[in-house]
């Protein structure tokens, strides 16, 4: 049985020290790709399926520009 547990680490791109989220960002996605982590995730029965910032970043633009009436509803699915 794998663990499966999902983690956001949100970075705005337009943030003031855009050249500090790109190294984050490269950083992260290599680690990712790290054969000696992904076998520590595999010995931790943990699942590793990263999602790339660009991909986060376009969901989050499209769900923050809904209507108020849909994010409202959202809310109301994702908090019961």
């Amino acid at each position: 049985m794998e663990a499966h547990h999902e983690q956001t680490y949100p970075l705005r791109s337009s943030s003031p020290a855009a050249d500090k989220v790109k190294i984050i960002r490269e950083a992260f996605v290599k680690t990712l790709k790290d054969e000696a982590m992904l076998a520590d995730a595999k010995a931790s029965n943990l699942d590793v399926e990263p999602n790339s910032a660009e991909e986060l970043e376009k969901l989050a633009k499209e769900a923050t520009s809904q209507p108020p009436d849909i994010v409202v509803m959202m809310k109301n699915l994702l908090t019961k």
